[in-house]
């Protein structure tokens, strides 16, 4: 199963032409597949739905993207009308070639409808029998793609071209100098690398907006990267509306406004930080930054981060929440603390004093202090019981004589006192 597009679906405008060719072989391989009963009821046409031209925007399909064309199309991808994706389309796509000649490559895809079916008001024609008519009489022949994923290179310098985070100054479309002395100049243009193939649309002209070269070029704008007689080629050369009233200090200087009145005034002049600028600039400060993770589309970063900090915020909750609790616990911990360590100081007092009574002189006190306070509890009270045992073998109690009788080895002497005492 295909990959279904993840993110925004952009339009491409591309030379791409409904073709005309006998399609034989595609309407017995739908029957083969089971698809039709049989071939009458079918309608089969091609298109070439891209091919590596520079197109009117300036951007071409780089060959990996015409693969993944090729393949999404051969998977079968919708047939929509004017890239309206919240009605059905008209058909689908079956089968598909990419073909290369030379330099030259371009992707036929073969689509198929079904005669009869009737549609509701919001198609651009009421049922496919008007839809093939009007392609049969040709009055339908221009399709245009959507596709999602893969980047858009600038050919000139390589960096992502739409990006509000790239570094890449250059528009598609405008000349730029090249060369150490810039004494020769190219015309910008992108790749588009790696793309996939949402679904082909039939269209009245190949549609594509210019939302994505209109955002770099007011950001372009605002921050004085474009003089007036670009801002001219580009509202020209697209047919847009560029914010000239928005021209930054560095384009000011020495120009003068499209329409041909004089430079804003001094006073006029806008001071505010581009906010977009601040949160790239600090973006890049941080080292673990993902660039991928962030959408191209300014506002659409912007919610992104928004939701980023949301979720930090929650998180930061929880956390705060488990310590509170982990505080609670420690303060009910405190008192037995203090009694453990009461316990531990007489436990130890009174195996010193046990081993005072087992060995007197010899012991050293101090020193079996300073040795029980590093030892476990257990230790110092096996230390105690020892030389409580030691102080009692060496000290037995009781008395050692009887008045019922003498020992039997006792021997009575009479006291012998000396003549000269009674002198």
């Amino acid at each position: 199963m295909k990959m279904q597009p993840k993110g925004e679906v952009v339009l491409r405008q591309l030379p791409a032409r409904i073709i005309h060719r006998d399609t034989t072989k595609q309407r017995q391989a739908l029957v083969e597949r089971g698809v039709l009963e049989n071939d009458e009821d079918a309608f089969v046409f091609s298109a070439e739905i891209s091919n590596n031209n520079l197109d009117a925007y300036f951007t071409r399909m780089n060959e990996s993207t015409l693969k993944n064309f090729a393949n999404d199309a051969k998977e079968g991808v919708s047939l929509q009308d004017s890239h309206d994706t919240r009605i059905l389309g008209y058909g689908q796509s079956f089968d598909s070639v990419l073909e290369i000649d030379g330099d030259k490559s371009r992707v036929i895809a073969d689509f198929y409808t079904i005669r009869g079916i009737n549609f509701g008001g919001l198609h651009s024609y009421a049922s496919t029998d008007d839809f093939i008519r009007a392609i049969e009489k040709k009055i339908v022949r221009d399709v245009s793609v959507g596709f999602y994923g893969g980047k858009e290179t600038c050919d000139i310098c390589g960096d992502p071209i739409w990006d509000w985070f790239s570094d890449c100054p250059h528009l598609p479309g405008v000349e730029y100098p090249i060369g150490d002395q810039g004494n020769e100049t190219v015309i910008c243009t992108a790749s588009i690398i790696d793309a996939r193939l949402s679904e082909v649309s039939v269209v009245y002209d190949g549609a594509t907006p210019e939302a994505e070269l209109i955002r770099k070029a007011e950001r372009m704008i605002e921050n004085g990267d474009l003089d007036s007689s670009t801002i001219n080629m580009l509202e020209s050369k697209y047919r847009i509306k560029l914010p000239v009233e928005r021209l930054g200090e560095k384009s000011k200087k020495g120009a003068r406004h499209p329409k041909g009145e004089s430079q804003v005034p001094e006073d006029k002049q806008p001071t505010n930080v581009d906010p977009l600028s601040e949160i790239r600039e600090q973006l890049r400060k941080v080292d673990d930054y993902t660039i991928e993770g962030i959408p191209a589309d300014p506002l659409r970063a912007v919610a992104w981060l928004m939701g980023q900090h949301q979720e930090l915020t929650r998180q930061i909750g929880e956390q705060n929440a488990e310590n509170e609790t982990l505080t609670q616990e420690v303060a009910k911990l405190k008192p037995k603390a203090a009694d453990g360590d009461q316990y531990r100081s007489d436990l130890i007092a009174n195996a010193l004093e046990w081993g005072v009574r087992a060995l007197g002189n010899d012991f050293d006190k101090e020193a079996n202090q300073t040795l029980m306070e590093s030892l476990p509890i257990a230790q110092v009270r096996q230390m105690g019981v020892l030389w409580q045992q030691m102080g009692n073998t060496r000290f037995e109690g009781g008395r050692v004589t009887t008045d019922d009788k003498e020992p039997e080895d006792f021997q009575w002497k009479d006291p012998l006192t000396p003549d000269n005492a009674f002198a």
